[in-house]
């Protein structure tokens, strides 16, 4: 039986694979491309000045010590570039070179791209992995271009990566890791200048414009669902703006043009859900795999599109619901609240999905109050499984399961459906109403509907389980700085600082939990949940403050 089990999850995420994505990772298996190591094309001539891309934290911290995902780790020798006993994610944020793009000295910038060529033989290791050849040879040509000299071998070695990421797309990956395939091709590919790269440009340009399309929304959201990872793209799509304004000839070409058109078209949406998707300290909501601190933030993502002449579209004042990416967010004097009533994830990529089903966020006087519980890791284990299970989510759980099939490190089988999504105002008040049917697709359980009722210094939401149920608990995960006091079965008072948040609920019993809240990759801080077990079929849960 555990046998059947286990093929019957595999079939419920392999059936929602492309082709592409299944006899592309068979090829990936048996077909190894050798690079390609002619000598470089000669560099186009830089016709503008380049507008400066958004800034990252210097993460070098001298003596060979580098600092991310907060780990320190000393690159001292060769084989540091893979080091098995440091995290994967750990090695790639390495082989980026996000670096460069701090306040780093031109001596310890080149001395470390020297370092990385002569270390990493081309085609072998992490570093030649598409994904971080992408983004290096992106940050490699800002470098460049920002003032600094590369040495002949790093252009050199540029072409070679060019040349071999184009073998390599990840085609089996498919998402965000395809779009920043092709932003690297371009980049390289117009940098250079030659038949070879107007070439490639081509390919680059045309499967950019594929990607855009596919991957951001009409509402603007990038449909992996997750704000952190709609700020990575968006960041993406403005850095291939940027290098055709420093490049302006290469629009002369139709596909090049068509590119920069849609780019144009589409960004002022896209950055508009960007803007509206944030709380009020101005980071990240953390839906689905997000953290702080590996982004830009949303500010100076905003900020480098003004500088290449694109302004996000007019934030909604108190309503924003983005229907397509099925998130939403209402404004009051006191609240902001974000709400996620959509489905896990784009349907053949939910790597980044959590089971989160009409879970939400929230900040009370301009500061967290309820938080998802953050992403700690991408390694598969305990912790990654916990951090994307229901349990880890302003949600209800029934019976123990998750009301998505989530699994490995970044695998999803059967998948909860989002109904009934509605949304209201009067004069009075706000109501958000939607259901998800997760539990009736795993355990023949109930379908979960949930209402939100905002109006003036309350916040009351009301979860109805169509059929009864044992073992259901709906959680509050609350931000560390809230303090939680449990009054009787039925009633809690929380703190934060001065302000006080009374808390109630009908049908219901009260438990206060502890966990743990991960703001920030490799961060783990004490919090606690308030968990209401179902004594009844409906529940009604109120948050009110003076």
């Amino acid at each position: 039986m555990h046998y059947l089990n286990r093929l019957i999850l595999i079939f419920n995420t392999v059936r929602y694979l492309k082709p592409v994505q299944i006899y592309g990772r068979l090829w990936k298996k048996v077909w190894k491309p050798k690079p390609n190591l002619r000598p470089p094309p000669s560099l186009r001539p830089l016709r503008n000045t380049l507008i400066t891309p958004c800034y990252r934290p210097n993460s070098y911290e001298g003596n060979n010590q580098f600092r991310f995902l907060n780990a320190p780790h000393k690159v001292e020798h060769p084989r540091d570039w893979n080091n098995a006993s440091w995290s994967h994610l750990w090695i790639y944020n390495l082989h980026y070179f996000d670096f460069l793009r701090s306040d780093l000295s031109e001596q310890t910038g080149n001395h470390w791209i020297d370092r990385w060529i002569t270390e990493n033989q081309p085609g072998t290791s992490s570093g030649w992995d598409p994904y971080t050849s992408a983004l290096r040879i992106v940050n490699w040509i800002y470098w460049d271009l920002a003032g600094n000299t590369l040495s002949s071998a790093a252009v050199e070695s540029l072409a070679n990566q060019m040349r071999f990421l184009r073998k390599n797309l990840e085609t089996h990956i498919q998402a965000n890791h395809l779009l920043v395939d092709f932003k690297g091709i371009y980049f390289a590919s117009t940098y250079f200048n030659s038949s070879e790269a107007n070439r490639l440009r081509a390919i680059a340009a045309t499967g950019l414009i594929e990607e855009i399309n596919k991957q951001f929304l009409p509402d603007g959201g990038h449909f992996e669902l997750s704000p952190m990872y709609h700020g990575i793209t968006t960041e993406d799509l403005i850095d291939v703006l940027s290098i055709q304004i420093a490049y302006p000839e290469v629009l002369e070409c139709e596909v090049d043009a068509k590119l920069n058109s849609i780019l144009r078209q589409r960004l002022p949406k896209i950055l508009r859900w960007l803007s509206e998707m944030r709380h009020p300290d101005g980071d990240y909501v953390l839906f689905n795999d997000a953290a702080r601190g590996i982004a830009p933030t949303p500010e100076s993502i905003i900020e480098f599109a003004q500088r290449c002449g694109v302004s996000p579209e007019a934030e909604r004042e108190t309503i924003a619901h983005n229907a397509h990416s099925g998130h939403v967010r209402i404004l009051s004097e006191d609240l902001a609240l974000f709400l996620d009533v959509g489905e896990v994830g784009a349907s053949y990529q939910p790597g980044h999905a959590h089971a989160d089903s009409l879970g939400f966020e929230c900040s009370l006087f301009g500061s967290r109050f309820i938080v998802d519980s953050g992403t700690q890791e991408y390694a598969s284990g305990e912790i990654r499984n916990f951090q994307r299970s229901t349990a880890a989510h302003n949600t209800v759980e029934v019976d123990q399961l998750s009301s998505s099939e989530v699994w490995g490190a970044f695998r999803v089988a059967r998948r909860a459906q989002p109904d009934l999504v509605d949304v209201a105002e009067s004069e009075t008040k706000i109501q958000v109403t939607a259901a998800h049917d997760g539990y009736r697709q795993i355990n023949g359980g109930p379908v979960h509907k949930r209402q939100w009722v905002v109006n003036e210094k309350r916040l009351m939401i009301i979860d109805t389980l169509e059929e009864k149920t044992v073992n259901a608990i709906s959680r509050f995960h609350l931000h560390p700085d809230v303090e939680p006091e449990v009054i009787d079965n039925r009633s809690a008072k929380l703190t934060i600082g001065e302000r006080t948040i009374q808390f109630s609920c009908d049908h219901g019993n009260i438990e206060l939990q502890e966990t743990a809240y991960s703001p920030e990759f490799g961060i783990s801080i004490a919090n606690h949940v308030l968990a209401i077990h179902f004594s009844n079929p409906s529940l009604t849960q109120t948050f009110s403050w003076q």
